[in-house]
């Protein structure tokens, strides 16, 4: 009998002990659950979620019904048929806060048209390039410190140049222009009013890609013009972005782009948009090429 009852008790204690223990051990760094990647996501809901930005003609949104289109529209819808996933276009966001939304899980992937550098490799994975931007330098006709349509002169203490902070034009201004005065604008001033800032003489110089200048210059013709000696001031890679530590829904991405852009379907997408793409960005080159038969 004594020993039925001492049976019991140090059953009872060790039935207390385990139900201490283990609350203590949950709350271990150990034993933590782990927050369930983008990739794990994608994968359990059969679904990429889309944050963008509008930059014609990559993205744009139809003001009336709010429908968008544009090249990165054809090639993520394109990327979710293939991988079987559906693409939900979830939030509209900026370049700037892209990387709030792929933090939060609001998004799984920035699906604008990106211009990738090192400063956005800091806090976030990007795809392989799907083409390069040349981006070059805008600046008034009559401005005669331009007269050589040397690039180089930019770099210098007597201008001005306009930048957003912590974007592409400030990474590129001081790489390649670190002695000229860097003017800011906020986070949400598009290009076209950029580019009117140096018609109106507020700063001297700012960069632009082919496809804006032509935009700009068909609606004010003759007031900007293009340093251009055959050579860009500055190649950018341009991708798709995807929250860091994401290596796994990077490489399907990257696997789907591979496909893409060897197949051809990444050119006559970019055709659709482009009256010639080689006017305005510069694709990939082929891995590899199959001979003719003869």
């Amino acid at each position: 009998m004594k020993n039925t009852i001492w049976s019991a008790i140090v059953a009872a204690i060790v039935s207390l002990l385990v139900i201490s223990i283990y609350p203590a051990q949950k709350m271990l760094p150990g034993v933590m659950e782990q927050k369930e990647s983008a990739y794990d996501r994608v994968m359990r809901t059969k679904t990429i979620r889309c944050e963008y930005a509008t930059f014609a003609p990559s993205l744009v949104s139809d003001v009336n019904t709010k429908q968008i289109s544009g090249y990165t529209v054809d090639l993520m819808n394109e990327i979710g048929r293939r991988l079987g996933l559906k693409v939900e276009w979830v939030e509209e966001t900026t370049y700037g806060q892209m990387v709030e939304g792929l933090n939060s899980g609001r998004a799984d992937v920035f699906c604008a048209a990106t211009g990738l550098n090192v400063h956005r490799a800091k806090f976030t994975l990007a795809t392989q390039p799907f083409f390069y931007a040349p981006i070059y330098l805008a600046v008034r006709p009559d401005d005669t410190r331009f007269a050589g349509n040397n690039p180089m002169r930019a770099n210098g203490e007597d201008i001005k140049f306009l930048i957003v902070d912590g974007d592409i034009a400030d990474t590129i201004s001081r790489n390649n222009f670190p002695k000229a005065q860097r003017v800011s604008s906020p986070q949400l001033v598009d290009w076209p009013t950029m580019l009117q800032d140096v018609v109106a003489g507020k700063t001297d110089v700012v960069l632009a890609e082919p496809y804006t200048f032509r935009e700009f210059d068909k609606n004010n013709p003759g007031k900007l013009k293009m340093l251009d000696q055959g050579r860009p001031a500055s190649l950018l890679p341009v991708g798709f972005v995807v929250n860091k530590g994401e290596a796994q829904l990077k490489y399907m991405l990257d696997m789907a782009l591979s496909e893409m852009t060897n197949e051809g379907y990444i050119h006559a997408v970019l055709s659709k948009y482009f009256d010639d793409p080689a006017k305005y960005v510069l694709e990939p080159s082929e891995p590899f090429r199959l001979e003719t038969k003869k």
